[in-house]
């Protein structure tokens, strides 16, 4: 929600028109471009529902406002194919039902929202009674907690009161006791069930005359929590899936595709439970790394990283992602491993952002950042543990193979389209009819004095069979390598290769 919200903020910012009409529709495509998760997808239609109703519009009262709340809810669950109560849905229905009943009696646009506010509290207590997972776990529904955030920051607004000094009781349970902060009841996290739920899979669709009904049947297919929102010729989707590269591509017929966004689920949800059942003092030195593949996200935290930004489909965080994951950890010094030279400038804009102090370690991949990590131990200084882990980037380097997605000329090198190529230390590029032949010719290119570790990391569009058979043939050709063969779950690239 936090993130739809600032692509809002984004979208919305310094608009030529005052007209409410114009600028809710700004804040439409600001949300549906940002939308993020259940809740932000949901907060996106809720909001775009809204600027249905103040279509034509130059101004709102009280009327006019209740009425588009109440579009707004049913957008949202319109928007959701399988709505589930005791969830933000909820919250946003009953709140729009107590806006219609309070804008009859009063013309008082405050009133109107104040009773919205109360409402959305009590509705939020009540989540846990229609949602029996979340009275199991002590909470209420956090999108729904989120909404009562966001409209006491509104009514905070209009009263002139400050902001950053609002102060908001955060819910809990009817009839649960909560003493001090709320938390996830600790009985519960471990009782929770091994289960799979996938990656959260986002992408938008453009094209011309798009049916969304059409869409949504496709996306189905392939996962549950879907959302499909939009129009005809833009759509948000939104799924959980064990799939996601072919959840895409089925849906690359209705128009093109882009902003592909995937979180590994199962390792957030390992993260969550870890963290539920952790009661310890913040790092003196907090790590964070960012990287592309959820077998590396499960690699870097192995290593005793606190924080890891799984990026999806591209190495491109947002300065907002790096201070959130940043700020996630609670201490006052971090170490982040950008593992892409790209992400150092980003790292840089967050470091003036945020109070906590960014240490940029200058990794340039991510068998880099591993073998960073490798350096680090919490036993020693601050100052010892950031010389080793730099002084570690030297020991390592990395060959990336992939196919060429055009015919290019590079570095006096010819390459044909589909042609399988390596590239070492992003630079050196080699060539060859077979997968095992450019792994061969690059290992050997690297020319290291003892290279006591080789490292496969298989991507995601190489399935496991292939990965261990190439592996096993190269030990064949390569004898003296000592050899591993490792899931990164990285796109684009079928192998990057760690030589230390």
């Amino acid at each position: 929600m936090l993130l739809t919200m600032q692509s809002v903020i984004k979208e919305a910012k310094d608009p030529k028109s005052s007209d409410l009409s114009a600028v809710f529709q700004k804040i439409s495509r600001g949300a549906l471009l940002g939308a993020r998760g259940n809740s932000g997808v949901i907060l996106s239609q809720f909001l775009s529902g809204m600027t249905k109703e103040f279509q034509g519009h130059s101004y709102c009262n009280a009327t006019l406002l209740a009425q588009a709340f109440q579009s707004g809810s049913n957008s949202a669950y319109n928007a959701v194919s399988k709505p589930v109560e005791g969830t933000m849905l909820t919250v946003l229905r009953e709140l729009s039902n107590k806006a219609l009943e309070q804008a009859i009696n009063s013309v008082n646009i405050m009133v109107v929202l104040e009773a919205s506010l109360q409402e959305a509290h009590q509705s939020l207590e009540r989540t846990p009674d229609l949602l029996p997972i979340l009275r199991e776990a002590g909470v209420v529904d956090s999108g729904g907690q989120g909404l009562v955030v966001m409209l006491e920051g509104l009514i905070c607004h209009f009263k002139g009161n400050d902001p950053n000094k609002l102060r908001i009781n955060m819910a809990s349970p009817t009839g649960i006791e909560i003493d001090g902060y709320p938390k996830v009841d600790p009985t519960f996290l471990s009782a929770i069930n091994e289960s799979t739920y996938g990656y959260c899979t986002q992408f938008i669709i453009e094209g011309q005359l798009m049916d969304m009904k059409q869409v949504q049947l496709a996306v189905e297919e392939f996962g549950d929590s879907v959302t499909v929102i939009g129009d005809e010729s833009l759509i948000k989707v939104h799924l959980h899936t064990l799939e996601p590269r072919k959840a895409l591509d089925s849906c690359s017929r209705f128009g093109e595709t882009r902003q592909f966004h995937v979180d590994d689920i199962d390792s957030q949800h390992k993260q969550f439970k870890a963290q539920g059942l952790r009661h310890q003092e913040p790092p003196r030195l907090g790590l964070l790394a960012i990287c592309v593949g959820s077998g590396f996200t499960d690699v870097l935290k192995d290593l005793g990283c606190h924080s890891v930004i799984n990026c999806g489909d591209l190495m491109n965080p947002s300065a907002q992602e790096i201070i959130s994951g940043v700020e996630s950890i609670g201490a006052k010094r971090v170490a982040v491993l950008p593992n892409n030279s790209d992400v150092i400038p980003t790292i840089l804009q967050a470091a003036s952002m945020t109070e906590v102090e960014l240490i940029c370690i200058p990794t340039k991949s991510i068998p880099q950042g591993i073998s960073a990590l490798l350096g680090y131990s919490p036993e020693v200084s601050v100052e010892d543990a950031l010389s080793s882990m730099k002084e570690n980037i030297s020991n390592v380097k990395t060959l990336e193979i992939t196919r060429a997605a055009k015919s290019a000329r590079i570095n006096s090198t010819d390459i044909d389209q589909g042609q399988i190529i390596g590239r070492i230390e992003g630079n050196m590029i080699v060539t060859g009819e077979t997968t095992l032949e450019v792994l061969k010719k690059g290992i050997l290119e690297c020319e290291l004095p003892r290279v006591s570790l080789v490292t496969l990391y298989w991507g995601h569009t190489t399935n496991e069979d292939e990965a261990q058979e190439t592996s096993d043939l190269l030990q064949r050709i390569l004898p003296n390598l000592e050899l591993e063969l490792v899931y990164g779950g990285q796109p684009h690239y079928n192998y990057i290769v760690s030589l230390e």
